[in-house]
């Protein structure tokens, strides 16, 4: 992703993503994360879903937003890391 300084942000999103459960809205995610940019949120998605840690689930519940869930193996990596 770079050396822009968002790496502490880029690890939230992830690890809010898998302590989450299920899909998440980017909208859902941005609210939560006040923290974090949305663009932040976003360019991290975007990177995660190019090397298959997240995936775009769809519009899962026909409320229009785009829904994410991240992998169930990167999950478990990660909640296990916060521990």
């Amino acid at each position: 992703m770079g050396f822009d300084g968002c790496e502490p942000q880029r690890k939230l999103v992830m690890r809010t993503l898998a302590e989450w459960g299920e899909a998440a809205a980017v909208e859902e995610l941005i609210e939560f994360l006040d923290d974090v940019s949305p663009e932040v949120v976003k360019q991290t998605l975007r990177w995660a879903d190019l090397l298959s840690l997240v995936s775009r689930s769809g519009n899962k519940k026909q409320d229009g937003k785009d829904y994410w869930e991240i992998d169930s193996v990167v999950g478990r990596l990660l909640e296990s890391m916060a521990e």
